[in-house]
């Protein structure tokens, strides 16, 4: 059982299977043929943790008495990428206002990847795990 948020394992199958935008800057685009583009959060200043579910604790199989709040609240402020942690917006695109909009930048969340988790009751005996998908919330720009 992990007893850290560093001692989580990252599995990011998202960016590591599908197409990633070739383009490395960072700056609003039109994103080709790609399912995502990878990005840096951006740091905020002294991030407080406020609360934490010791549910979702649980599921990631830690234990929420044993973590270090600051540490949570680095990461998922997205000051701090743990190790594995692999950071992207999704491509997307929808309807606003009744009309499709095409592509549209990725203001929702940057995701900072896949990660493994308790078992499935079912599962145990071959070994799957369950994926957790960590994201931060977008707090500026969207990509």
């Amino acid at each position: 059982m992990p007893q850290s948020l560093s001692s989580l394992q990252f599995d990011n199958s998202f960016v590591q299977e599908l197409p990633a935008d070739p383009n490395s800057s960072l700056h609003s685009r039109q994103v080709q043929h790609a399912c995502y583009s990878r990005v840096a959060p951006t740091p905020v200043s002294n991030p407080t943790l406020v609360s934490l579910a010791p549910e979702v604790a649980e599921l990631l199989d830690l234990r929420p008495e044993e973590l270090d709040a600051a540490e949570v609240a680095r990461t998922f402020s997205g000051n701090q990428l743990l190790p594995g942690m692999e950071a992207y917006a999704s491509c997307y695109g929808g309807h606003q206002f009744g009309n499709w909009a095409g592509q549209l930048g990725d203001g929702r969340a940057i995701g900072l990847g896949g990660c493994r988790g308790g078992f499935e009751a079912q599962a145990v005996s071959k070994g799957q795990w369950r994926l957790w998908q960590a994201a931060v919330r977008s707090r500026k720009l969207t990509w």
